[in-house]
């Protein structure tokens, strides 16, 4: 039995995250075990939005699920639910502590997509954790996939300008962990890096 600190709460006690060596390939996998508030990975680069990705930015979480859901469907909808615009819909739902915001839905042609404070964003959150313009997704034609990065689009500079408090996807599944990786759990940030 470990000792217990005064300092450490009883629900961070336990194994929070699991880091896992696969022989085959050589490398190591992080994933989230499910105690305490969350195992997340900040964003370095354009990362691909699978269904039910949730994201933490701020104080806030952004659960993004993928084409059309049964309930937005309408009578007029459900006559094209095969259609490519239904099909590579992008829904955001967005919660701020107990409060949950209603479902923002976007198609490709809406692509890209900009959150963050700033009345000129497309999804505007009011948080002071969050930046002016805090994060993009956009729909890859090529790939026909949606993808997010945390940043904006610096014109001037011809590249991202990342976002001050960062971005951070949940690590629900095995994630690949890669030299100067960042993620954080509980209130533990851990850097990643290779000898």
């Amino acid at each position: 039995m470990r000792p217990k600190e005064d300092k450490i709460d009883d629900r961070f006690i336990g194994r929070h995250f699991q880091i896992k060596f696969n022989p085959d390939n050589m490398e190591y996998y992080l994933k989230d075990l499910g105690h305490g508030f969350g195992t997340f990975i900040k964003l370095l680069d354009w990362t691909e939005i699978t269904n039910n990705f949730l994201l933490t930015i701020g104080d806030n979480y952004i659960v993004f699920t993928l084409g059309i859901e049964e309930d937005l469907l309408t009578n007029e909808h459900t006559s094209n639910k095969e259609d490519e615009e239904y099909n590579n819909l992008i829904n955001i739902k967005i919660f701020s502590g107990n409060i949950r915001h209603g479902q923002l839905s976007f198609n490709p042609k809406q692509s890209p997509i900009i959150i963050g404070r700033s009345p000129d964003c497309d999804v505007i959150i009011e948080d002071s954790m969050l930046s002016r313009f805090h994060c993009t997704v956009e729909f890859k034609e090529n790939k026909n996939k949606w993808f997010i990065v945390d940043g904006v689009y610096d014109k001037e500079k011809k590249g991202i300008k990342s976002s001050t408090n960062g971005s951070w996807k949940y690590a629900f599944e095995d994630n690949l962990i890669t030299n100067g990786m960042i993620f954080k759990a509980n209130h533990n940030l851990f850097i990643c890096s290779f000898s």
